[in-house]
């Protein structure tokens, strides 16, 4: 399994360069700073995002759903944290239970578990703009040497759970007639950079095996 950060260095701007980025700008780049952590921070997002008044979307629900992402097996971090940090960024807005005494501390706590969040304006328009639909396009937009690439690869993972060596194979032609650029190192595209640049995309998922996500598939359909 490889990772984004191996094929595409993401650099963390100065501190000059932050103060002079938009709020928006701040927030995409808390998600899109740590590749690791990327799907779990948009996946809490979703979750607030398609609550309403009468399904509320409540912390425990929320760590549930994050928790079920492949991603988050390597995390050391708690779901938890994950959501105060977009309540933080101002992505989500957080409503606290009423507290309750515990005769056993003699004291009034509030049961996290039961907080609710909203997603927020800012949170809304972070979400519009890192959707794998999104991010995808712009990959293709961005790298369309490429493409043909993507869409074989793509193809390739959707529906099974593909080797490293299978996709080496697959992709050995396609690798071979890429064209250098300046994404790539002198010595050639090598398969891996496929399957970082579309995990970072939200195409591609690693389940014991690359596979193509929902939202890969969907992106592909319009290539059909």
């Amino acid at each position: 399994m490889g990772a984004a950060a191996n094929a595409i260095a993401e650099v963390e701007p100065c501190v000059s360069e932050n103060a002079a980025l938009s709020e928006l700008d701040q927030a995409i780049l808390l998600i899109k700073r740590e590749p690791a952590k990327r799907e779990l921070y948009l996946a809490a997002l979703d979750v607030a995002g398609q609550a309403d008044e009468d399904a509320p979307a409540i912390r425990f629900n929320i760590e549930e759903h994050m928790a079920a992402i492949p991603q988050a097996a390597t995390m050391f971090q708690s779901m938890g944290t994950l959501i105060d940090a977009l309540v933080r960024e101002g992505l989500l807005d957080e409503t606290l239970p009423e507290p309750e005494f515990d005769p056993d501390t003699e004291e009034e706590l509030v049961d996290m578990a039961r907080a609710t969040y909203a997603l927020t304006d800012k949170g809304a328009a972070v979400c519009e703009q890192l959707r794998p639909a999104s991010r995808l396009a712009q990959l293709f937009s961005d790298e369309p040497e490429y493409a043909e690439g993507f869409k074989r690869l793509l193809r390739f993972c959707d529906g099974e759970l593909r080797t490293k060596r299978q996709i080496d194979n697959e992709l050995a032609a396609v690798c071979a007639a890429a064209p250098r650029s300046r994404h790539v190192s002198a010595a050639g595209v090598y398969p891996s950079y496929f399957t970082d640049c579309l995990q970072a995309a939200g195409g591609l998922v690693w389940k014991d095996g690359w596979t193509t996500t929902e939202e890969g598939t969907a992106f592909l359909s319009v290539f059909q």
